[in-house]
């Protein structure tokens, strides 16, 4: 049984484009690092434009060396990682998970401030910003401000 017409089948091509062509290459690009795979004999190869984009993420996110270890161990975006990582390296690595799980599911609440999606009740206005482990702050750095105005 099928849901469409014969014309939409007739128009439809024979076989859809590599997922390689059409995918983000970063998780990819992070998983080849971590395993000292610098080149690699392609059946599809990627984009160079899409392959270098990948290779730049990766660079601002700072997966050098020592840090891309880190960052491959999830099996997260890497940006998701790095919010992880940078979480934990801070103390507040409960907090980095949930975050990551906020942005990860793709879910959109009413108001788009994460923190009060971490916790509702908790008032981080009054919270000390410049205190390196407060939620505000590692929020602050990794580019997931609120949006209500809180003071810094």
């Amino acid at each position: 049984m099928r849901l469409y017409g014969i014309e939409d089948y007739q128009r439809r091509p024979e076989h859809d484009a590599p997922e390689i062509t059409r995918s983000d290459l970063s998780q990819l690009c992070l998983a080849l690092r971590a395993m000292r795979i610098n080149d690699l004999a392609w059946l599809d190869a990627p984009s160079e434009a899409a392959w270098e984009s990948a290779e730049a993420l990766l660079d601002r996110l700072g997966a050098s060396a020592e840090r891309v270890l880190q960052l491959a161990r999830y099996p997260l975006h890497p940006r998701l990682s790095r919010i992880l990582t940078a979480a934990m390296e801070r103390g507040v690595g409960e907090d980095g998970c949930v975050v990551a799980a906020l942005l990860g599911s793709g879910a959109r609440a009413e108001k788009n401030d994460l923190l009060t999606a971490i916790d509702a009740d908790q008032d981080y206005r009054n919270q000390d910003y410049d205190r390196p482990d407060s939620r505000l702050s590692c929020c602050a750095e990794l580019l997931v401000l609120p949006t209500d105005g809180a003071q810094r």
